[in-house]
């Protein structure tokens, strides 16, 4: 089933995609030794190496295979061999295998499933483990299930959440120049680090992001990192007051 309507309540409002905007077939397929979980379709002329490699039909997946070598010893390119071969042979999308470990199964009517890869993160949650900060992303899409709990919260019963962050927060910490107030930028939970910004620099994020000229800095700080920094989330009011954000549960 879907998301529950309405999400959850709380102080962020839940943005960003739920879902990317592929559907996947499940499916439980092995080529070469290698397992695949889902299968999409994908037009022919779109095709990389790598997928022709994981094309679900064996046959096709050879004969394609060396339509790609014979390309490359001709200089032709391949998106113009592909396009040549399904218009030759009448194919104009074929079935390409992969592997996601987080996709979420959604129902389309009665006992149709397909599957989806979760879309943007909502937040980061830092958790110290053995004296260790490690973090985990939660989707929006899991945000949006009540009651829903991430996963190191059942892997490490005995872990201490630190914070949970989300892009826009703010972050005070000392990476050696004194404690200094930063802007979460954006959530990068696959390389477990923060991209932060002084919360001072003035103008459009995402004009400065677009102009290589512009003297505004990312800085991509690691958990360890903001361990070391002793970082914590706090607010700022109107007046400019600094006020550590309560710790959650």
């Amino acid at each position: 089933a879907g998301p529950p309507p309405g999400g959850r309540s709380g102080a962020h409002v839940t943005s960003g995609k739920l879902l990317e905007d592929t559907a996947y077939g499940l499916v439980d397929d092995e080529i070469d030794g290698k397992s695949f979980n889902i299968v999409t379709r994908k037009p022919i002329r779109s095709l990389t190496p790598k997928m022709i490699r994981q094309i679900r039909d064996a046959r096709l997946r050879t004969e394609l295979q060396r339509v790609a070598q014979d390309a490359a010893k001709e200089g032709q390119k391949l998106e113009d061999a592909l396009a040549d071969f399904g218009e030759k042979h009448g194919i104009g999308r074929v079935r390409v295998l992969a592997t996601e470990d987080s996709v979420r199964e959604i129902a389309h009517g009665a006992g149709h499933i397909k599957a989806y890869v979760p879309g943007d993160n909502h937040r980061i949650e830092i958790y110290e483990l053995c004296g260790v900060w490690k973090g985990e992303g939660v989707a929006v899409f899991d945000a949006n299930w009540p009651n829903f709990e991430p996963q190191w919260r059942r892997q490490y019963p005995d872990a201490q959440l630190v914070m949970r962050v989300h892009r826009g927060d703010l972050i005070e910490a000392d990476f050696g120049e004194g404690r200094k107030i930063y802007l979460v930028c954006n959530l990068d939970a696959s390389a477990n680090r923060l991209k932060l910004a002084l919360h001072n620099e003035s103008g459009s994020l995402q004009k400065r992001h677009n102009d290589p000229d512009d003297p505004f800095r990312y800085e991509m700080k690691a958990y360890s990192r903001l361990k070391a920094a002793k970082a914590r989330r706090v607010r700022i009011d109107s007046i400019g007051c600094v006020s550590p954000v309560t710790r959650e549960p």
